[in-house]
Order: structure tokens, then C-alpha cells, then sequence
């Protein structure tokens, strides 16, 4: 994909990252572990073969403020972002016309063990769309919530799509909070 890195800490402001293709795996604009502020940065139009077609975090502590990530693509989960044991702030920004294969089109949130979870405040969630032929296997057009805890404040959701769940898909194993949205 656009940016690989491994347990470090990186400060990303103000950069594009766009049409960056993670050809054998996952992370099509971003792939991250470790700790990251990423600021007022606009990721669109990437894509992967798995997980994450704009950003792919596992085992990370981050925040991402004011970023706007539109029309990325992941063939599996995750189209805008894809959380996995993760620690996550998103502050503002918007998440538009994001495309999973079958799950989490805006962000799928999950977890083994280590504990997951997001917090999103004033954020839009725009027309992202899970797809699959199996309409069995697509959850969440914009949030899919597997296991860990999910918070919105102030964050609108319009238009996303999905076989279940065309805004939010949680499990039993999971938290959703939804507030003044």
C-alpha cells in the first residue's frame, strides 16, 4: 500500500494518500502497529486484496483527527478502516463511499483477547457499501462491531448499505454506544 510501518510511532499531517494498492495483502493506503496521530489527511481510492482498503491497524493505539477517507476499496472487511485489537480515537472527518467485499464498508472493529475499541466523535458516515454475492456474509455498510466496543458522538450515518445492518452490525460479544447522532 502508501505507508508501512511496523511498531513505530509516526505523526502524519496534512497528506494525501491516494490510489496506493496493497496487491498480496492488506492496508491500501495505510498499514500500522504501533502508536500514531494521523491529522487532517484525505486517503481515497485505495484498495486491497484482504483487510483495510484505507487503513489496516492491529495491536495500535491511535487517533485520527480531521481525515477524510472516501471510495477505498477492501475485497474482505474494512473499507475505510479495518481495527484489530486497537485502541482508537477519530475526531472529526468524514468516511464516504467506502467499499468492504463483506463486512465493516466504513470500519470493522474487532478483537482477540487484547480488547478493541473506538471512539468517534463528529464524524459523518456517508453512502459505504457492503457487498458480497453472499448477501449472508455482509454486515455493517458503515459500522461492524465483531467483538471489542463501538462509541459515536455526534456522528451522522446516511445512506450506507449492507445485507445486515446498513448503518451498524453488532455481535453479542460486543459494545455499541450512540450518542445525539
Amino acid at each position: 500500500g502508501g505507508i508501512f510501518w511496523w511498531a513505530s510511532n509516526p505523526i502524519i499531517t496534512s497528506c494525501t494518500l491516494e490510489g496506493n494498492t496493497a496487491h498480496k495483502g492488506s492496508g491500501g493506503g495505510i498499514f500500522c502497529t504501533g502508536n500514531s496521530i494521523i491529522t487532517e489527511c484525505i486517503i481515497t481510492g485505495n484498495t486491497c486484496k484482504y483487510i483495510g482498503g484505507g487503513i489496516y491497524c492491529y495491536n495500535s493505539n491511535a487517533t485520527i483527527i480531521d481525515t477524510q477517507m472516501d471510495n477505498n476499496l477492501a475485497l474482505s472487511d474494512g473499507g475505510g478502516i479495518y481495527l484489530y485489537s486497537c485502541v482508537i480515537k477519530i475526531q472529526g472527518g468524514a468516511l464516504n463511499s467506502n467499499v468492504a467485499g463483506s463486512s465493516g464498508a466504513g470500519i470493522w472493529v474487532g478483537h482477540a483477547g487484547d480488547g478493541a475499541s473506538l471512539d468517534a466523535t463528529d464524524c459523518t458516515f456517508f453512502g459505504n457499501s457492503a457487498i458480497s454475492m453472499d448477501v449472508a456474509t455482509n454486515f455493517g455498510g458503515a459500522i461492524c462491531t465483531i467483538a471489542g466496543s463501538s462509541r459515536f458522538t455526534s456522528c451522522d450515518f446516511e445512506y450506507n448499505s449492507a445485507g445486515f445492518g446498513g448503518a451498524f452490525y453488532t455481535t453479542i460479544n460486543s459494545n455499541t454506544t450512540v450518542d445525539t447522532c
